[in-house]
């Protein structure tokens, strides 16, 4: 991590990160602030995004205020409106928003609600937002988009339907996009994370049933953290991953090796 204030891998960019009012998305954004990037903090709750715009002005970053809800898209085109007025353009996103119901069940006993609005923040949301992104990254010249799925998206978790089908679609998006856009200096990729103690995860890993099921299925030996999912991010938003995109990265502890 750069000193805020100090040049850093995203020195003069702008980065726009949904769910960024807690867990993988709030670290990302503190993350990228101190990289020297122009924050865009997008989540559905404003005092969240208050916090997390508190957090990175009272350490030396920049960050614009963004409350919006990523499954109405005509929120999404005004966040990204707003974000691209105060910094000048945009150079990358990390969607990260996303929800997980605990009604989420198998697809036969599945509410039809619940599956609509898993799809609508899970995958809908993601579209939104690389809906509005790639034009103003085409017209700074490109960009990275880094999209977070999850490791069930290749390992699926048969009792999860919504949520596994909205980030197996995450995925497929994904590496449309980079394929099209490749050429237009755009890239994008996906992060896979496994088990990430966060707000959506932390009630469930205080189950120790839960949480020893969790660790026996990563191979290092503790769950994750949200700062382990924004330095991943870092990497393929920076410059160091010029020559990556397409790519389906795990950031999962060893996840999907495990038996």
């Amino acid at each position: 991590m750069t000193a805020m204030g100090a040049p850093g891998r995203l020195a003069a960019r702008a980065a726009l990160v949904t769910g960024a009012g807690e867990g993988i998305g709030r670290a990302t954004a503190v993350l990228f602030a101190s990289e020297g990037a122009h924050v865009g903090v997008l989540d559905v709750d404003p005092g969240r995004v208050d916090e997390t715009v508190s957090q990175i002005a009272a350490a030396g970053g920049t960050a614009t205020a963004l409350p919006a809800d990523v499954s109405r898209d005509a929120d999404v085109g005004r966040a990204v409106a707003e974000l691209v007025e105060a910094a000048g353009g945009l150079d990358a996103l990390v969607a990260s928003a996303g929800i997980w119901d605990p009604r989420d069940t198998a697809a036969g006993d599945l509410d039809v609600e619940v599956w609509e609005r898993t799809i609508g923040v899970n995958l809908s949301g993601v579209f939104h937002a690389c809906r509005h992104a790639v034009p103003a990254m085409l017209r700074s010249g490109g960009g990275s988009i880094v999209n977070v799925s999850s490791v069930v998206a290749l390992r699926p978790e048969p009792v999860y339907a919504a949520y596994t089908a909205a980030k197996g679609g995450v995925i497929s998006l994904t590496l449309s996009i980079a394929q099209h856009y490749a050429a237009a200096g755009l890239r994008a990729n996906v992060l896979l994370p496994g088990a990430i103690e966060t707000a959506m995860t932390r009630e469930a890993f205080a189950v120790p049933e839960y949480r020893n099921r969790a660790l026996r299925h990563t191979p290092v030996g503790r769950v994750g953290q949200p700062e382990d999912l924004a330095r991943a991010a870092l990497y393929l938003a920076s410059d160091d991953a010029a020559f990556v995109t397409g790519a389906v990265l795990p950031v999962d502890g060893g996840w999907l090796l495990a038996e």
